[in-house]
């Protein structure tokens, strides 16, 4: 199958529905890409950065000097759809492989691309892969292609 711009698109409506819902804090806590792709959606004055929402049913959980401490936290499916996952059945030997528009947090994570900081790097990673993906330049990858 060759993805295409509709697919991405489509992609992409689904990843804001995710960001726009409750998981929007939670998806730009996590950082790294999660961050990136959640950033774009949301002005300073956000409702995401007033705390934790009432209806997160996915939750970080921490006690810290005997209190409890409670916010919003994403699942890895919810991951998974920030960043488009398909499963892609090959030609040839009976197996399954994971594709994505954009590299999976934990893949992120591994890359040697993350610092503790969204670096000028990371920016212009961002923006090529994005601008490759409109043009039909790219198609999702695998782990191993990531």
């Amino acid at each position: 199958y060759r993805f295409t711009l509709t697919d991405y698109e489509a992609y992409v409506a689904k990843r804001d529905s995710v960001i726009h819902s409750f998981q929007g804090r939670a998806a730009l806590q996590r950082g790294g890409l999660l961050w990136r792709l959640a950033c774009d959606l949301f002005g300073e004055d956000s409702e995401v950065y007033r705390g934790p929402s009432a209806y997160q049913t996915h939750n970080s959980h921490q006690v810290l000097g005997g209190r409890d401490y409670v916010d919003d936290a994403l699942s890895r499916h919810q991951e998974d759809v920030i960043c488009e996952v398909y499963r892609v059945k090959p030609e040839g030997p009976d197996c399954t492989m994971f594709q994505s528009w954009w590299p999976t947090s934990a893949t992120w994570l591994q890359s040697g691309m993350t610092l503790d900081y969204w670096s000028a790097g990371d920016e212009q990673f961002f923006v090529k892969h994005r601008e490759n993906i409109l043009k039909g330049a790219v198609q999702p990858k695998s782990v191993q292609e990531w």
